[in-house]
């Protein structure tokens, strides 16, 4: 199944008016988490893009694999 990004709305600081400013693309599944796991025993916490590129993580950036990690430690589940 493939994921599309949900549109987020932000204001812009120096206008009033609403923007199109980032975007998510939905719940991590559990696949994808197990992924992460294993690239960050694989390549190291730290290597985003090595990790990224080797399990091709679609629709997934190295800031939201980077972002699930720090989670996933927060939680004790890493």
């Amino acid at each position: 199944m493939q994921r599309r990004p949900i549109e987020v709305l932000c204001k812009q600081t120096d206008k009033n008016k609403m923007k199109l400013c980032c975007r998510s693309y939905g719940r991590w599944t559990e696949s994808e988490t197990q992924k992460l796991k294993e690239g960050v025993r694989k390549f190291g916490e730290g290597n985003w893009s090595k990790i990224k590129s080797y399990y091709s993580f679609e629709n997934r950036t190295n800031i939201n694999l980077k972002d699930r990690w720090r989670t996933l430690k927060k939680s004790k589940m890493v």
